[in-house]
């Protein structure tokens, strides 16, 4: 069947306007159908969506540590900074407030991290790029 078929005579009743015709069409369907996927994963992602979920999980936290009652602050010795070093404790109490919103917490103590022999943004970078999703 196939040696029957001249594949010159059909180049060449094959026109510019046809062969446009047929790229045209191709490329339309294409995006047609990419940009049902789009949809269609929208769609998937609103009806099967996490966040009610995480929202009721919120709500529910939050009520159960405001009902918590409060206790009676315990009285705690301050802690001696070594000499020349207050303003860094001072910097990382306020750093510390600031993240939690509140003055709940005692610092114990202050260490120094290692050093893993790395410039510390290079091991944020590091940290930043290897971290599962």
């Amino acid at each position: 069947m196939l040696s029957q078929f001249n594949f010159l005579e059909a180049a060449a009743e094959f026109t510019w306007t046809q062969a446009f015709t047929v790229m045209l069409s191709g490329v339309v369907i294409v995006f047609a159908a990419l940009i049902l996927f789009v949809v269609i994963f929208w769609l998937f992602g609103k009806i099967f969506g996490r966040k009610k979920k995480a929202d009721k999980k919120q709500k529910a936290i939050v009520t159960e540590v405001q009902a918590q009652p409060k206790r009676a602050p315990v009285p705690v010795q301050a802690a001696q900074a070594p000499a020349g070093e207050e303003e860094i404790v001072a910097a990382i109490t306020a750093a510390i407030m600031a993240f939690t919103g509140s003055g709940n917490f005692t610092i114990r103590r202050i260490t120094r991290a290692q050093q893993s022999g790395r410039p510390v943004w290079a091991h944020a970078g590091i940290v930043e790029n290897t971290r599962p999703f």
